[in-house]
């Protein structure tokens, strides 16, 4: 059996705004619904028109459920009450009502959606000069004289070094330079509590404090 580690909506929602996909829950729900991430509930119920109603408990949403969700603009009833309740069709042998209840998305295929994105979008950054620009090479400096003295070994650097002194809180590209890991991982971090989030407005800060703790 694969691994699954299940999260509430709003931390799913979360890990996709570090990550800066665009709109979370869209994006997740759209995730969903192409079955690259699983999503479950603990109860879903369903009422057929004539009268006939089933529930399965505990199980994972259907495909074609997530699909009714993006249909029926029902998304952010999930990061809201972590609940959808979709209107069906009063006519004989038409689309149920549902009422899909205590949804939980599954991390380990969250992430992993995620990393894929990210290493896509890698390339991309790296084509931001503009096009047809040709770099001239640079002119290879002449050699010094060798010095009496042995050359000093380079120190090295601490990891830490790349916070700000006196800082309080730092940027999560600030934290991923100073801890040497990628945006996947460190997005794990703050899931598990290892690295401290603040939200200021509309960006998201993380503790100097955290880190140092975590590199210790």
């Amino acid at each position: 059996m694969s691994a699954f580690n299940p999260i509430p909506p709003r931390r799913a929602a979360a890990i996709i705004e570090e990550a800066q996909l665009g709109d979370p829950m869209r994006i997740l729900v759209d995730f969903a619904a192409a079955g690259l991430v699983k999503g479950y509930a603990r109860l879903i119920e369903t009422a057929h028109a004539d009268g006939t109603c089933a529930e399965v408990r505990d199980s994972r949403v259907p495909r074609e459920v997530w699909k009714r969700i993006i249909e029926q603009g029902c998304a952010a009833d999930i990061l809201a009450v972590g609940t959808v309740r979709l209107p069906g069709s009063h006519l004989r042998g038409g689309e149920p009502s549902m009422s899909v209840i205590g949804i939980r998305f599954d991390d380990v295929s969250l992430q992993a959606v995620i990393e894929q994105h990210s290493a896509e979008a890698r390339p991309l950054r790296a084509l931001r000069a503009a096009p047809g620009v040709i770099t001239p090479p640079q002119p290879v400096a002449a050699p010094a004289a060798i010095s009496a003295q042995p050359a000093a070994a380079p120190r090295s650097q601490s990891p830490a070094a790349s916070i700000p002194e006196g800082a309080v809180t730092v940027t999560v590209q600030q934290a991923m330079a100073a801890l040497g890991l990628g945006r996947t991982k460190v997005n794990q971090l703050m899931g598990q509590g290892r690295l401290t989030r603040v939200k200021v407005d509309t960006r998201t800060l993380i503790t100097v404090d955290s880190i140092r703790t975590l590199l210790s």
